[in-house]
């Protein structure tokens, strides 16, 4: 083990700790001293005591009044919209059975068709 490495690491922390003690040695000396100010003394004394500021008197409260809320509107069943219930409605799950599938042929596309229909569709040219 190396001692001697570990003896300069101590000593470098006790002057890092030295070197603060004595800066807030310093701060609190400095603190302890009140700074001195000149104050000035006038040769005139008051003789009459500080004159209170004027009373201002407000007007008193005004009472709060009742004032009706714009109410929301209702909103009324549209022509061809479902009648609105009353009650609630409760709906039953789908049953977890599903239907059969059914397989759909589609019969081969022809590109040359393709083609003609989608140049009348679009430039409207003959094909």
């Amino acid at each position: 083990m190396d001692i001697e490495w570990i003896i300069r690491e101590i000593d470098t922390e006790i002057e890092r700790l030295r070197h603060i003690r004595d800066f807030v040695e310093n701060l609190s000396n400095t603190l302890d001293v009140e700074p001195k100010t000149a104050r000035k003394t006038s040769s005139k004394k008051r003789s009459s005591p500080r004159s209170e500021p004027p009373v201002i008197v407000l007007p008193p409260k005004e009472k709060r009044t009742y004032t009706p809320r714009r109410k929301s509107i209702v909103e009324s069943p549209r022509a061809l919209a479902s009648a609105i219930p009353d009650r609630p409605v409760f709906v039953s799950k789908p049953s977890p059975v599903s239907a059969p599938s059914v397989k759909i042929e589609t019969p081969p596309i022809d590109t040359k068709e393709l083609e003609a229909a989608v140049r009348r569709s679009l430039f409207g040219q003959t094909a």
